[in-house]
């Protein structure tokens, strides 16, 4: 009977821990991925912003249905696959891209940066962030429909 007992008491705690738990809120779901996306900041960078990108700033645009991600890089325009599991994302290689010579660093500090994405979340509504592993490497403002 001592056992019967100690079976019920755990099974009602259990019961109640279910009933009373807290529900997992989910910051936002993999849909407020889709849409264009301009780069704000770039994390680690000496130059500043404004310098590294003086004609264009970047683009992304997510394609959830199709899965295609695509944008520039501030010079070179660029199209891909893209996967995402939870908030894991990575970008399939390779990316099919346009070739024009670009001037500065700002291309290849964002392209490297992209390179290494491996997760994302999002800071509010209009705000995306790309981390790689725990640091966040690039911060993006969601653009209006165009």
């Amino acid at each position: 009977s001592v056992a019967l007992f100690s079976a019920c008491i755990i099974l009602a705690c259990k019961s109640a821990q279910t009933k009373n738990a807290t529900p997992l809120v989910v910051m936002k779901d993999t849909l407020s991925l889709n849409g264009t996306w301009q780069l704000k900041s770039v994390a680690g960078i000496s130059i500043a912003f404004e310098k590294l990108y003086t004609r264009k700033i970047p683009v992304i645009r997510f394609d959830l249905a199709t899965r295609q991600v695509s944008g520039h890089t501030s010079c070179n325009s660029f199209s891909g696959e893209f996967i995402t599991e939870g908030f894991k994302l990575s970008f399939a290689e390779p990316m099919t891209m346009t070739k024009m010579a670009c001037p500065g660093d700002g291309e290849n500090v964002f392209l490297s940066n992209l390179q290494k994405i491996t997760a994302y979340s999002f800071t509010d509504d209009t705000t995306l962030n790309l981390s790689a592993g725990e640091n966040i490497a690039l911060i993006l403002g969601r653009r209006a429909a165009q």
